[in-house]
């Protein structure tokens, strides 16, 4: 936000918050599709215990994968 002109603030005020918004979105829905690939229709117990320690690492390293690509990127 310190790096654009007074008169640009609101332009890049709202792509800052579009982006964070379409990221949480895009996240999220990625989360939910891997929690519904290992578990299905499963309620979380100690007997899914795996399939549910192997969603988390999934999300974390795609998550990971992420944060590296738009470092690089920015």
């Amino acid at each position: 936000m310190g790096a654009v002109d007074k008169n640009e603030l609101g332009v890049a005020s709202s792509s800052m918050n579009l982006s964070r918004t379409i990221g949480n979105l895009f996240g999220m829905s990625l989360v939910n599709l891997i929690v519904h690939y290992y578990l299905g229709d499963k309620t979380f117990s100690a007997q899914n215990s795996t399939a549910l320690m192997s969603t988390i690492s999934l999300a974390f390293n795609i998550s990971l994968g992420c944060v590296v690509l738009a470092s690089c990127i920015s």
